[in-house]
């Protein structure tokens, strides 16, 4: 090996380690796309957003709109009650609007034909619990995530692992709400960088190997790029 080759390799390993060394630190990187980091942080501006939701409340909530299968028989009223329960379980969860709530903090859970006359014939469910067809309901949950990024991703996803039931039980399920809106953002973010990083290296080494046309300058050049992204990120 000439001292050239020598004088590569060496270089070539040395950012090697370098890349290597800050790789556990870049690894710790996450994607967080909350309504937080889209403000300018500065005390000013974290006041103005605690007064706007102080005044029009918290966009933390989840609506499961359920539909597809007999609302108001004895064993539909049981799973959505036992659905409610499982969403009342879920840490972080402050308060949960819903048909199986009235049913069961209000009639007993008992006599589901008298609960559905009297929801049918009450305007004030019709609209905000029950749809005005009176063949879809919904749940509407209010939570408190936590300060971790991936906070609202876990929430959402335990409220899809309580809902479950109600999909297996026949019925048709439809989720809305802003933390949907994080987690979506988030999950495209990470496939997207899945699909196009790995692309992006193969292509330019690709390049760097037409230009230098050295297996070791090809290397070294790659290695100073990647250790500037690594260090940055």
């Amino acid at each position: 090996m000439c001292s050239s080759d020598l004088r590569w390799l060496v270089v070539a390993i040395a950012l090697l380690a370098a890349l290597l060394g800050l790789s556990g630190f870049a690894a710790r990187l996450r994607v967080d796309n909350r309504i937080e980091q889209w403000l300018v942080q500065s005390p000013e501006t974290a006041k103005h957003y605690a007064e706007f939701r102080e005044r029009f409340g918290s966009d933390e909530y989840v609506m499961v709109m359920y539909r597809g299968a007999p609302l108001f028989s004895a064993e539909g009223l049981e799973q959505q009650v036992q659905t409610l329960e499982a969403l009342e379980k879920i840490a972080g969860v402050q308060w949960i609007l819903s048909l199986p709530g009235v049913y069961r903090d209000v009639f007993g859970a008992e006599n589901p034909e008298s609960f559905r006359d009297d929801v049918a014939a009450t305007p004030f469910y019709t609209g905000s619990l029950l749809s005005p067809g009176k063949d879809a309901a919904a749940y509407l949950i209010s939570f408190t995530p936590g300060s971790a990024p991936d906070a609202r991703a876990a929430m959402v996803h335990a409220i899809e692992a309580a809902i479950t039931p109600l999909r297996t039980a026949g019925y048709e399920l439809h989720l809305a709400g802003p933390p949907l809106l994080n987690v979506a953002l988030d999950e495209s973010s990470r496939s997207a960088a899945a699909r196009s990083f790995p692309l992006a290296v193969c292509l330019s080494l690709a390049v760097l190997a037409l230009l230098f046309r050295s297996v070791w300058a090809t290397a070294v050049a790659a290695g100073c790029a990647a250790l500037a992204t690594t260090a940055t990120l």
